[in-house]
């Protein structure tokens, strides 16, 4: 028998009980659960006849089972409901499994969705179904998926997956099928909202996840010992690759298409993309942020007010330090801005170039309508990928223009634990984007901006898929920046924040990076990372945190709050006033 866990941060993970075995949040647990509902030492688990036996061990938020609060030692069975705290789990037992456990070679191993765990292995020159339909080779109960939904099939070593027509299509490593398509060893597919990974010599441990991960610049270093005398920096499980790879993307040479696929309805007409590109190349901006520690980050913007000089890019972008900005019609050297307002939870921000003067030159950007984009739909994506390790950025460096399809028009990101927000409304793409592309522009064929560039899919080996690139949609950011240029930030405290972990991979609070002067966090006189992290947020309003999406969740938009603040050299714990939404 084994506990598979069905909801938040460790959904997917799977537990198998052969022994009595403890649960909670802290690290000397058996089985460690990221909630911060969970108590440190929650409840106990034994094998029993025909399940599993749990027993609550005094939690604070108790131990429930099919709804009910125990108060002693009970039997969970196979599809019965086991609640700890908020974390929502289940037992199962190894014949309900499908095909062999992960581990065995040819495995396709569901990653995420309703039937997260569960694992069929594959035979030469066999057909395997999947879909909802009772009786195929892997039935699944996603609402999303047909009933005969996509087959598979591993003939001479090398596996084929082909939609069989079903409702919503059928993705691998992003792409949508047209027909059948081979799929390499890790390979990701995805039928309706479950997401399954091929393994050819067998999966590689239980948790395995693939995440999304910043397209940012250089980070922080932060791997030095935490609280109770812990290594602490990012797990493998979360990092975030930040440090710049200086790839040139592909440029105006894409520009051989045989047919644009329509935008939507608009007074522009669609451009090759030579033409699209000569457009909006005067609308995009390269953006350099100095770091308090003398590290430098590049990114990059569009500018949405030409007049006021107002430019949107990402929250990690523009957060914790001084900001210069620079494109061909300013001048090939940098000029300064400064921030207005962030809202680092959807990872956006709207920074303003300080003199008037040098905003006399700017073109901006004219907003494309979410309602309009089709899946299949070509987009462009423009932005300064070589600023993520040009230094300082006192020179402009070359504009990098790529194009690709829309994979899904609507999707929601959502990886707790990794060091990239919940990105309610995004858009997946397949133009290629690289580190310093974010918070450039995604646009249509018409010119028109439809996102902003923000995330890349990265696997925990470090592998990247194709194709599964993310830009916050223009539909999210219309309903931000009214606020946003009015300088009212939501949730900002006006630093970086980096993840930090204990033994065990048990996440223990943000360790603060960098700060803007003047946020929320400067004057509250909180301190700055110079080689390490000096302190972190571990608490909000009284109640703890350990990631990034507990900090979305319990942070107001505005507002005074109470932060408790852990300080590595004195080893205490103090709580700070500070007032939200000031700049």
């Amino acid at each position: 028998m084994r506990i598979v866990i069905r909801s938040g941060e460790d959904s997917g993970h799977q537990f198998p009980v052969d022994r009595e075995m403890t649960v909670g949040r802290a690290p000397d647990n058996a089985i460690v659960l990221v909630d911060a509902d969970v108590s440190g030492h929650h409840a106990a688990v034994r094998p029993a006849p025909g399940g599993i036996e749990v027993v609550d061990t005094g939690s604070s938020n108790g131990t429930f089972v099919n709804g009910v609060r125990i108060s002693a030692a009970t039997l969970v069975r196979p599809g019965d409901d086991l609640l700890f705290a908020k974390t929502l789990a289940g037992v199962q037992g190894d014949e309900t499994m499908v095909g062999e456990a992960p581990g065995a070679p040819n495995t396709l191993v569901v990653r995420a969705g309703a039937n997260a765990g569960r694992s069929v292995q594959l035979h030469e020159g066999q057909d395997v179904y999947i879909g909802r339909d009772a009786g195929l080779g892997l039935t699944l109960s996603d609402s999303r998926v047909s009933g005969r939904h996509a087959r598979v099939r591993l003939s001479g070593g090398t596996l084929t997956v082909e939609d069989l027509k079903s409702a919503n299509g059928t993705l691998v490593n992003g792409k949508p099928l047209t027909g059948a398509m081979t799929a390499n060893d890790g390979a990701e597919i995805q039928v309706g909202e479950t997401v399954l990974v091929y393994y050819r010599d067998g999966a590689r441990g239980g948790g395995y996840m693939p995440i999304p991960t910043i397209i940012g610049g250089v980070a922080p270093t932060t791997t030095t010992t935490i609280i109770n005398n812990t290594t602490g920096g990012r797990s493998k499980k979360t990092t975030v690759a930040l440090l710049g790879i200086g790839v040139i993307a592909i440029g105006a040479a894409a520009a051989a298409v045989a047919a644009l696929l329509l935008s939507g309805g608009s007074g522009r007409k669609d451009e090759d993309i030579p033409t699209l590109v000569a457009m909006a190349k005067p609308e995009t901006l390269q953006i350099v942020n100095l770091y308090n520690n003398g590290d430098a980050i590049g990114g990059s913007g569009s500018v949405i007010d030409a007049e006021d000089g107002l430019v949107l890019t990402n929250n990690h972008v523009a957060t914790g330090g001084e900001l210069l900005v620079l494109n061909e019609l300013i001048g090939k050297k940098a000029v300064p801005a400064e921030m207005v307002a962030a809202a680092p939870c959807d990872d956006l921000a709207v920074i303003k170039i300080t003199k008037s003067s040098d905003r006399k030159k700017l073109e901006q950007v004219e907003f494309g309508d979410a309602d309009d984009l089709k899946q299949g739909q070509l987009v462009v994506a423009l932005g300064y990928p070589n600023s993520a390790e040009s230094g300082a950025g006192d020179r402009l460096d070359s504009l990098s223009a790529t194009s690709g399809i829309i994979s899904k028009v609507a999707t929601t990101y959502n990886v707790p634990g990794s060091d990239v927000p919940e990105l309610t409304n995004a858009i997946q793409h397949q133009a290629a984007v690289n580190h310093g592309n974010s918070g450039g522009p995604l646009f249509d064929t018409k010119g028109r901006q439809v996102g902003v560039n923000t995330a890349i899919f990265i696997t925990d080996t470090g592998e990247r898929y194709e194709g599964e690139n993310y830009a916050v949609s223009v539909a999210r950011v219309q309903e931000l920046l009214p606020k946003l240029k009015k300088g009212q930030s939501i949730k900002w405290v006006g630093a970086t924040l980096d993840q930090l972990t204990v033994n065990g991979g048990a996440f223990a609070g943000l360790a603060i990076g960098s700060i803007t002067p003047g946020s929320p966090a400067d004057e509250a006189g909180l301190k700055h990372s110079e080689d390490s992290w000096r302190q972190a947020i571990v608490g909000i309003d009284g109640e703890d945190i350990g990631t990034l999406h507990d900090y979305c969740e319990k942070m107001p938009e505005s507002g005074k709050v109470t932060l408790s603040i852990f300080d590595r050299e004195s080893s205490d714990v103090s709580e700070v006033e500070l007032d939200l939404g000031r700049n």
